[in-house]
């Protein structure tokens, strides 16, 4: 009984030693000490202190004296985040021998050659970790690269997010940081990643990271670079010993094919927050087993199909990340729901964040909410495959019948030709035949002008007009007595109007008198009645106005003479 009251006490009197030499308002947890309350200075820590986490603080200036009760101990891990440091000596961290990792994160005031030298100014052999956020440096971190390849450095790890740098020059990287395991630029601006050659920039994204073969994680979140799908995947295939890629917020809007295949130790992959649609499982996880953790949450996937995810893919996955995606609870996300329901605890974030937003009646739902059973969507599917061959064979017919209604003409024309063939009417050339010095093209509209002043001024001195409302043979197909008319005409006499190029015989007829008049040039007549655009004409009636003469319709007594001398010259 007193053994144990002895331990009891003297395990009091070692906390209380722990606990008083924690400086106030510090925190100390075994090893680790946090000090955020707007401290001046950094105090006396633990003698066992490894790590110190001083942020939120107020540190303008820092230097050997800053760091002076630092300098005994083992320290190994030092974070001086958003401290407002105005300025930092080259020397200010020279003192600290077992120094492995520096955050130096937030003192925005700082400039990069400052940050550089006091970098640079490190005696630590055991350095390997560097973290510089939320600096918002707009310069390439060339400078920095340098500064950290002082050969007792052996850094593994890079940090710098959230600043402003547009360029990162890979070339540079690796030829001063050729042990790199981890890489995060995320939430940066980057638009271009570039290789230098005796000082000349250029894109090469063969030569991006090949030079970075030890590359364990790699994070490119949140930045501006427009590379397609090709580049992005001949940019990463060096990369044989990558185990994390994330790439967020990059607007990629698919998986590369192949990329995955050519990373064969990836374990985790972070495509969130893009603009996927789709991809192509067979190419984008080809024979891909090796992922663990897959991110595609926060895109634009609406159906997720057993091909998206191949066995192999799916064989080895201990979590994804799907939510927030626009499902479409229809029966196309019936494997989807099953693969869930077998599996649902590697499925994070559900079923909360798994949320209906197509069809409009379940739109805001939850996916687990929608379970249709196999027979409801064979039905559905059954009715889809009807409703699509119906829909296949309406579309078929609308298209033949617009097909038939554009080629009227050549349909009419050809029918004339087998009537031509089978009933022997007499070739247009044939002059023995001719009756008529002229057919008169004219559609109802212009019928009283035709009547009561065309044909009585021009069938004057032998000349006789074939008139379809007077000429015509009652009894007989129009079609038949058109191309006996045309046939039996010297001449076809086109009355020209914004009516009759509306007329669908007018046309037809129009195309015969076509037919004619490449037989013979001169036998076709043009009376323009009234002024047509040539946008409303069809293209063979202003073919035949462009390469033939025409007469124009005026109705002063002047002009009417002689519109009526040219008429009856024309047609002899």
């Amino acid at each position: 009984m007193s053994t144990t009251i002895c331990g009891m006490v003297l395990l009091l009197l070692i906390h209380s030693v722990v606990v008083e030499g924690c400086p106030q308002p510090c925190k100390c947890n075994r090893a680790i000490v946090t000090c955020h309350r707007e401290l001046q200075y950094i105090p006396k820590l633990p003698d066992d202190t490894k790590v110190l986490i001083f942020s939120g603080n107020y540190l303008p200036v820092i230097n050997q004296n800053t760091m002076s009760n630092l300098t005994m101990l083992k320290l190994t891990v030092l974070v001086l985040r958003n401290n407002r440091v105005q300025t930092i000596s080259k020397d200010a961290l020279s003192k600290l021998p077992f120094l492995e990792k520096i955050d130096l994160s937030g003192n925005k005031n700082l400039t990069i050659y400052q940050v550089a030298d006091t970098l640079r100014g490190i005696r630590s052999t055991y350095l390997h970790t560097v973290i510089l956020n939320s600096f918002y440096w707009d310069k390439d971190l060339s400078t920095i690269y340098q500064a950290l390849s002082v050969p007792q450095f052996k850094i593994k790890t890079l940090i710098s997010e959230g600043n402003t740098f547009t360029i990162l020059n890979l070339t540079s990287l690796s030829r001063h940081l050729p042990e790199l395991e981890h890489l995060s630029v995320k939430f940066n601006s980057i638009q271009t990643f570039i290789t230098d050659h005796a000082q000349r920039f250029k894109f090469n994204p063969d030569e991006i990271f090949n030079h970075l073969p030890q590359l364990e994680v790699l994070d490119l979140s949140e930045n501006k670079f427009n590379v397609t799908n090709d580049v992005l995947f001949r940019m990463l295939i060096p990369l044989k010993n990558l185990l994390n890629l994330t790439i967020r917020h990059c607007a990629l809007t698919t998986i590369p094919k192949n990329l995955i295949f050519r990373l064969p130790k990836l374990r985790y992959l972070d495509l969130s927050q893009n603009h996927i649609k789709t991809w192509k499982g067979n190419t984008a996880f080809s024979n891909v087993s090796s992922i663990e953790v897959l991110r595609l949450d926060m895109n634009y996937i609406t159906v997720f199909k057993e091909s998206l995810f191949p066995s192999y893919l799916r064989r080895n996955l201990k979590s994804i990340y799907l939510a927030n995606n626009p499902f479409s609870c229809t029966c196309k996300l019936l494997w989807l729901r099953k693969w869930i329901e077998e599996k649902s605890k590697r499925f994070k974030q559900y079923p909360e964040d798994y949320i209906c937003s197509t069809p409009i009646e379940l739109h805001g739902s939850l996916l687990k909410s929608y379970f249709p059973s196999d027979r409801k969507c064979e039905s559905i599917n059954e009715l889809l495959i009807a409703f699509t061959v119906l829909s296949t064979i309406g579309i078929f017919v609308v298209m033949l019948a617009s097909l038939v209604y554009k080629g009227r003409w050549h349909i009419r024309h050809a029918i004339y030709l087998c009537h031509v063939r089978r009933k022997g009417y007499e070739g247009m050339d044939d002059v023995s035949n001719i009756l008529y010095s002229g057919f008169v093209v004219y559609c109802e509209e212009d019928q009283e002008w035709v009547k009561d002043k065309f044909v009585k001024m021009v069938e004057i001195n032998d000349r006789k007009l074939c008139i379809h409302h007077r000429d015509f043979d009652g009894g007989k197909l129009i079609i038949d007595n058109i191309a006996n008319g045309i046939a039996r005409s010297k001449k076809v006499i086109l009355i020209l109007s914004r009516a009759m190029i509306q007329s669908d015989w007018c046309l037809f007829e129009m195309r015969l008198a076509h037919t004619k008049f490449l037989k013979r040039a001169d036998s076709l007549l043009i009376i323009m009645l009234e002024t047509v655009s040539p946008d409303d004409m069809p293209k063979s009636l202003h073919t035949l106005l462009t390469i033939s003469t025409y007469i124009r319709w005026s109705g002063g007594l002047t002009e009417e003479e002689e519109f009526w001398k040219k008429v009856r010259r024309a047609i002899k």
